[in-house]
């Protein structure tokens, strides 16, 4: 043959080989399950680089929808270890206080503009909330819980302040603090005479069988109610999710990060004295609600084109101070103390506006809670219902829109 045995050929002497066996008869048919092998290795090797071209063709299915402005936002021009979310927005906010028969506290409106900012700082501290709202430049505030009315145009008539920080120490577990501060200013119009009881008055005045300093009026009030709570919480996420910042995973798990541990308030308001149906209308305090108990709450992960939830609330026992040094405690009948409830739910949808880097959201909010303070007895006989007499409650709610700037 003019063709040599080149080991460079081998290959394709090899290939031509194997054709001609599987084609042709002759004496060289009795060799054709060595040939065979051999021609029938690259067809495997074909065969294996086949299979896995079909499973990237198979695999890439997902890579292709991630890349979806859905699965993919938010982008950030930052980076993952610090991420900021600065939000803006304007609503409504409302406010329905307890009234009483001697004294008609309207409910009120304001409108609002708010200021938040959400941040992950290297994985060692997550701002979840950051949050101011209001009507003016300052809180409502005024000497004393309440007197007659002279507002200026300028006078604030609610404020909203709300702060969530909290320190990782692994990928489930962080412990927060959340501090809250709420105030709000309204009108209220006496339909008789009433004294209104000066919070630092004298102990032998308030002993004596008629109280003679104060102010004893039927003209219009303005009254301003203050909220303040302080919560020192664990909080557990099981789905790994940090939620203090948007987020394109969802949670892996039903259950969402929440948090419990202890919590402290501290509530003013004008205040007639109320056990359930009853009211002394009489006097007008300036009274302080104080508590101190559990503290329980969730957040739901923020995802775009998701609705969310954030729920906080504390339960525990409380305490009412009329006057400076004087409580409502310290006269109770045997066996009866007083508890409170405290919370407030928000639910909302967050919507992409502009793919970004930076994404752009618009987030839509309504919100609702108060507080309630009761009397409590403690020792029923069998067959009894515990009692529970109503001694005050408040309810807050509003609705927001804002936009949110993911870097």
């Amino acid at each position: 043959m003019a063709w040599g045995p080149a080991a460079a050929a081998q290959s394709l002497k090899d290939s031509v080989r194997g054709h001609l066996h599987d084609n042709l008869e002759g004496k060289e048919k009795a060799r054709p399950s060595k040939k065979s092998k051999k021609a029938k290795k690259p067809r495997k090797k074909r065969r294996r680089r086949h299979r896995p071209a079909g499973e990237l063709i198979w695999s890439s299915e997902p890579d292709a929808s991630d890349t979806s402005p859905k699965e993919n936002l938010p982008r950030r021009v930052i980076g993952k270890y610090l991420k900021i979310d600065p939000r803006v927005g304007f609503g409504v906010r409302g406010w329905i206080a307890q009234s009483y028969p001697a004294v008609d506290v309207a409910p009120a409106a304001y409108t609002v503009w708010s200021a938040s900012l959400k941040g992950r700082f290297f994985n060692f501290v997550n701002l979840h909330h950051g949050y101011v709202e209001s009507s003016a430049l300052a809180a409502p505030s005024r000497p004393s819980a309440s007197q007659a009315a002279q507002i200026g145009a300028l006078v604030p008539k609610a404020a909203w302040i709300l702060g969530v920080v909290g320190i990782p120490v692994n990928r489930t577990w962080e412990p927060i603090i959340r501090y809250e501060t709420r105030a709000f200013s309204t009108k209220a119009t006496p339909n008789r005479e009433i004294r209104i009881v000066p919070y630092d008055i004298s102990t032998a005045e308030l002993e004596a069988a008629n109280i003679t300093s104060g102010e004893l009026t039927s003209s219009e009030l303005d009254v301003t109610s203050s909220f303040e709570t302080l919560i020192f919480a664990v909080r557990y996420d099981q789905s790994l999710s940090s939620s203090s910042v948007v987020e394109s995973g969802g949670q892996r798990t039903p259950l969402p990060p929440l948090y419990f541990g202890v919590g402290l308030m501290e509530y003013r308001k004008p205040y007639q004295l109320v056990v359930g149906d009853s009211v002394n209308d009489r006097f007008l305090f300036s009274g302080q609600f104080r508590g101190a108990g559990l503290a329980f709450g969730f957040r739901t992960a923020s995802k775009p084109r998701n609705f969310f939830l954030d729920f906080a609330s504390q339960v525990g026992i409380g305490e009412v101070e009329l006057t400076d040094g004087f409580t409502l405690n310290e006269l109770l009948p045997a066996d009866w103390l007083i508890g409170y409830v405290q919370g407030n739910a928000t639910v909302g949808y967050l919507h992409p506006l502009w793919v970004g880097p930076p994404t752009l959201f618009l987030s839509a909010e309504l919100s609702g809670g108060g507080a309630t303070f009761f009397y409590v007895e403690t020792a029923v006989e069998e067959g009894e219902q515990i009692q529970a007499p109503l001694l005050n409650w408040d309810f807050l709610g509003g609705a927001n829109i804002a936009l949110t700037m993911t870097f």
